[in-house]
């Protein structure tokens, strides 16, 4: 067992103790008294919880599968090209920008990123050794850029992780079957999906949405994985949120194949996890909560488009 939250000192005794309602991980199998856990303290000491709980652990989740991909390392992430295309290059004008707890953005296999007016990447940037960064105005990378051959094994190991992530996504079973599309063009088309406490899985062929919202609804411990085979647009007063106890990296929107568009513009945002292997993807003044991953030909943000990733 480890825990995954830094421990406190406890005086009285000495020992190091992890904080209320703190989180412990253990994978495989253990048997122990349900009233009662013991834990060998590295002293040799020992020292109990009376209260716990124990949940199966689901490697499905779109944290579980995106693995060193995920929003806890990037908030952009280019794969390169995929399929057709040759590489993968960020284009970033106007006041665009991407920020949030997690700001970083990679570029791998020769992609290159172009920047100009006020862009900026709030966080580093990772750039393959085969690319290049082209900045005008007063674009700006805050966190620095990082580009050697260390990086480029960072680079390929997310590429493949993403890979991987959206071959498995692609792959599960539809837990709800009774939506394949999503056209919404008024308020009064609005569509709430709701969820349980587990990976729900939906395929979807196009998602395009004008004016109004759709709502992915879940408990905590919830995760949605939306597979979409065609097109996701999103434009003017247009957007996806969350409800319960999900967050954006609870959320994954795998496109499968090169076919239909990704695009957002007037206004329009998403919250959660975008991942196009096969698609470039465009965003003008857009807001993404969350992540996007793409392995199109081009990742275009124009206008006052932001991508804000809060982390995992």
């Amino acid at each position: 067992m480890q825990s995954v939250y830094d421990c406190t000192t406890m005086q009285s005794v000495g020992l190091q103790v992890s904080p209320k309602d703190a989180t412990w991980e253990y994978e495989g199998t253990h048997s122990f008294q349900l009233n009662k856990i013991g834990v060998a303290h590295a002293l040799g000491k020992r020292f109990y919880f009376d209260d716990f709980s124990v949940s199966e652990w689901n490697p499905y989740t779109p944290l579980g599968l995106l693995s060193s991909a995920g929003p806890g390392q990037w908030a952009v992430l280019g794969m390169g090209g995929i399929g057709s295309a040759s590489s993968t290059s960020v284009s970033m004008s106007g006041s665009s920008s991407i920020r949030g707890t997690v700001a970083n953005t990679g570029v791998a296999n020769a992609g290159n990123v172009n920047m100009s007016g006020s862009s900026l990447i709030k966080g580093t940037l990772s750039l393959n050794t085969a690319g290049r960064l082209n900045k005008s105005g007063t674009s700006a990378v805050a966190g620095g850029v990082q580009q050697n051959t260390a990086t480029d094994g960072v680079l390929d190991q997310a590429v493949a992780d993403a890979l991987a992530a959206s071959q498995t996504a692609a792959a599960l079973p539809a837990t709800i079957t009774s939506i394949t599309s999503v056209t919404i063009s008024n308020p009064s088309q609005n569509i709430t999906i709701t969820g349980g406490a587990e990976t729900n899985v939906l395929h979807i062929t196009n998602l395009n949405i004008s004016n109004g919202t759709l709502t992915l609804n879940a408990p905590h411990g919830g995760s949605f994985i939306m597979n979409v085979s065609g097109s996701f647009n999103l434009s003017g007063t247009s957007s996806i949120v969350l409800m319960g106890g999900i967050t954006p990296a609870d959320v994954l929107y795998n496109f499968v194949g090169s076919g239909g568009s990704v695009a957002l513009s007037g206004g329009a945002s998403v919250t959660g996890i975008i991942l196009a292997p096969q698609k470039g993807i465009a965003l003008s003044n857009a807001i993404v909560t969350g992540e996007i991953i793409s392995g199109g030909s081009g990742i275009a943000f124009s206008g006052t488009t932001q991508v804000n990733n809060p982390g995992p």
